[in-house]
């Protein structure tokens, strides 16, 4: 996720219509890069919790399963750091809140369910193969 978030603003400086030429990344989006970072901790925990819950007792998921584990990472993500942008408005207008966190869902969603999908799916094939040479070596 923090590799994502990086990536995606120190892209948009190099390819933008007026930073084509620049040397240099755009100290706004280091600001932002910086705050959405900070929602990485909690995402990880929430990746974390659902890992552990999917792997108890030893067994282990199918793909349906960490499919499903990346989503939750996503939503939480998302409810995370959109949800604390709109913190004020959770009382005042709960059906307005919800409805803009589904409207920027579907603004950011086309990127980052793609992201985690692939992301989870690397991770478990390069734990898969960690453990196979191990069981092969030991």
């Amino acid at each position: 996720m923090a590799v994502t978030i990086a990536g995606f603003f120190l892209v948009s400086d190099r390819l933008g219509p007026t930073n084509l030429h620049a040397p240099r990344i755009d100290a706004a989006s280091l600001r932002t890069i910086a705050f959405f970072w900070l929602f990485t901790i909690p995402a990880g925990v929430a990746a974390a919790a659902c890992w552990m819950l999917f792997h108890r007792k030893g067994r282990r998921p199918g793909w349906p399963g960490y499919a499903l584990l990346a989503l939750v990472v996503v939503v939480v993500s998302h409810v995370l750091v959109f949800g604390s942008l709109n913190s004020t408005n959770w009382i005042d207008d709960f059906p307005g809140s919800v409805a803009l966190l589904t409207i920027l869902f579907l603004l950011h969603g086309w990127l980052s369910v793609p992201v985690a999908l692939l992301g989870t799916a690397m991770f478990v094939l390069w734990q898969r193969r960690h453990e196979a040479r191990s069981g092969a070596s030991g």
